[in-house]
């Protein structure tokens, strides 16, 4: 069974637009590119552990469960 991390677009968009962020801003941030962060938050790219824990300690007092998806496939 494969596990794979998603962005849960629509609460990343919306916390984002609470913390006065965008998406160019989350990248300069948390130093990655802010195509792969657009590709991030559309779903279009899956989050590897590196770039979850980058994304987590770029938005304070955020937690995992508001802003990813664990799906499984088999």
């Amino acid at each position: 069974m494969k596990i794979k991390v998603t962005v849960k677009s629509r609460a990343m968009e919306m916390l984002l637009a609470r913390r006065n962020m965008s998406q160019n801003s989350l990248g300069r941030v948390t130093g990655l590119q802010s195509g792969h962060v657009s590709q991030l938050v559309s779903g279009k790219r899956n989050v590897s552990p590196a770039t979850r824990q980058k994304i987590l300690q770029a938005i304070d007092g955020v937690e995992f469960d508001e802003i990813f998806a664990i799906r499984s496939r088999k």
